[in-house]
């Protein structure tokens, strides 16, 4: 396994400077969530820091979720399907409440659901993955995206584990990584699960923010200076 030699797509960097020009000359943001929106809670507790990034609505697949919540907690508007959205259906259903609600950026916030490319290549979004997104195998790409990135590092004998803050584009977990976060210890004997929950609300919770209150900032333009290593 290597670390830090994945190269910038041309897509990665035209989505970098419309995502950080947007954020720092101030834009809307739309929060896609699918389940208990722990993640969404933590951004909008830190609205305050990156004034200039304005998250005005949520979106949810699914109707189960928390998301109506959270938006009538937060006074914001939020689309909540009557059964789950198929496949075929989810990028209509997103790319309207996007342009209905003025939204120029998107945050997946626990969205677990494949953003099609004619949503993530048109609007920039983000989001925080539960892995080092820069440490790479023999093929290049990154080691550990997907559903079980968690239990791979385990399997692998990785002593700990890291939160990345990237691009969203296909495939999943590949676009640019803007940040990582300081390590969380880990061994291969303990529960994945449980490695994931620590990391989650001791490193997810604290990088997301960060890095948005930095792209509000305007400091980080540079995609050489990517990403920012041990954030949070």
């Amino acid at each position: 396994m290597h670390q830090n030699d994945r190269q910038p797509t041309a897509d990665d960097l035209r989505l970098h400077a419309l995502l950080t020009e947007r954020c720092a000359r101030g834009t809307e943001a739309a929060l896609l969530m699918s389940g208990a929106g722990t993640n969404a809670r933590v951004l909008l507790k830190a609205q305050a820091d990156y004034p200039r990034l304005r998250i005005g609505s949520l979106f949810t697949d699914r109707p189960d979720s928390a998301a109506r919540d959270i938006a009538q907690e937060h006074g914001l508007p939020c689309y909540v399907p009557e059964r789950r959205i198929p496949a075929g259906r989810l990028a209509g259903e997103l790319r309207e409440w996007l342009v209905a609600n003025g939204a120029e950026v998107f945050l997946c916030a626990g969205f677990m659901r494949i953003i099609p490319d004619e949503i993530c290549l048109t609007w920039p979004g983000m989001n925080v993955h539960p892995a080092d997104l820069t440490v790479t195998g023999q093929d290049g790409r990154a080691r550990y995206t997907g559903m079980d990135a968690v239990p791979d590092a385990l399997s692998d004998g990785r002593s700990e584990v890291r939160a990345s803050a990237h691009l969203v584009r296909n495939p999943v977990d590949e676009g640019m990584v803007l940040a990582v976060s300081r390590p969380v210890p880990a061994t291969a004997d303990e529960d994945p699960d449980a490695v994931h929950e620590r990391l989650r609300t001791q490193r997810e919770h604290r990088l997301y923010p960060e890095v948005l209150r930095l792209l509000a900032a305007g400091s980080l333009k540079d995609p050489g200076s990517l990403p920012v290593r041990d954030l949070a």
